[in-house]
């Protein structure tokens, strides 16, 4: 199931005040940005919880039970200990879009936190010029380094090594992930642009 926020609806109670993000998200506090990605994955579970699984489809990645903690919780676990870069959070959310082409490596309750520790570790290494070991990785999300070593290996040859993120798509993410959530707003007016043009920047009167 694709994670486009447009084709995702988050229903909240109503709140009197929005909430206002910074328009780039290198500028956005990490809390905020967690929230949005978390509720976003939230739904895509409750989706995809829902379609059967055969003996085939399970992989490295499924947990024998469904971890008794949160995405969003495990989230912060990553942000507390690592101080994640913005862009790797969102990069979650484009791996699961770029994986749902791949009927083998379903997401769902059993296997999102693996997918999220191998993401974690897959794009640290693209974004930033210095990151942790694996060890420190797999000590985080909870799993052994032999595990975690191969699970990593598994998700770069699903995504037929496609680990490039620009930042322009990363960027329409963010914006997405905002525009489409009912207690997030911006302080101007932004539009989505495709990923070979600028984010326009259209200041409200």
């Amino acid at each position: 199931m694709p994670v486009s926020p447009k084709r995702v609806k988050i229903h909240h109670p109503i709140q009197t005040q929005l909430l206002v993000l910074p328009p780039l998200i290198q500028d956005c506090q990490p809390l905020p940005l967690i929230d949005l990605i978390a509720q976003m994955i939230d739904q895509i579970l409750l989706y995809n919880d829902k379609l059967p699984t055969t003996m085939s489809q399970i992989t490295r990645f499924h947990s024998r039970s469904i971890p008794n903690i949160s995405v969003g919780d495990y989230l912060i676990r990553f942000q507390k200990y690592l101080s994640l870069d913005n862009s790797i959070l969102v990069i979650i959310l484009i791996f699961i879009d770029r994986i749902s082409k791949d009927p083998q490596l379903p997401i769902n309750s059993l296997t999102i936190h693996r997918f999220i520790l191998a993401t974690i570790t897959i794009s640290s290494k693209h974004v930033s010029d210095v990151y942790p070991k694996n060890s420190i990785f797999a000590k985080i999300g909870g799993i052994t380094l032999g595990e975690l070593n191969m699970i990593e290996m598994e998700l770069c040859k699903s995504l037929n090594w496609r680990l490039s993120c620009p930042f322009k798509l990363i960027q329409n993410y963010y914006i997405n992930l905002v525009l489409n959530h009912p207690l997030y707003t911006f302080p101007c007016k932004l539009t989505i642009q495709p990923s070979n043009s600028d984010v326009y920047l259209d200041q409200l009167n």
